[in-house]
């Protein structure tokens, strides 16, 4: 069972979840769905270092695209940076980024190997850590 925290820096406007542990492309879903519902920020990074995103399927990439694509409108044309630094993981992100793409997801999604690029595309400084924050 996956694990996932979230924090929210205000100042960035940046929502940062970190996940761990199996991971399926649901639980992505819903955390992103309470987080728009919640408090939109215009950028999203999702750390799945520890994640484990070998459940995934083709279909399951699509359908998470489509899921997303209606609340994302909440981002006013935000920035979703994913961090897979294991290949796996990475082509997952990569698969989703192309779908997202391909049905117009109204955000821009790329995807990296270590938060520190990530922060750098996002144009925002992190935190020393950001685990341990709660929902």
């Amino acid at each position: 069972m996956a694990r996932i925290q979230r924090a929210v820096l205000e100042e960035a406007d940046l929502a940062i979840f970190a996940a761990e542990g199996v991971l399926g492309l649901d639980e992505i879903v819903d955390e992103l769905i309470d987080q728009l519902a919640e408090r939109p920020t215009r950028l999203v990074l999702w750390d799945l270092s520890a994640a484990d995103l070998s459940q995934a399927s083709n279909s399951a990439i699509s359908d998470l695209a489509r899921q997303i694509k209606g609340p994302a409108v909440r981002m006013h044309g935000g920035q979703m940076a994913m961090v897979c630094p294991r290949n796996a993981e990475f082509d997952v992100a990569r698969m989703f980024k192309e779908t997202a793409a391909r049905l117009r997801v109204p955000l821009e999604v790329s995807v990296f190997r270590g938060r520190e690029e990530a922060a750098g595309w996002l144009g925002v400084e992190l935190p020393p850590e950001t685990g341990g924050a709660g929902r």
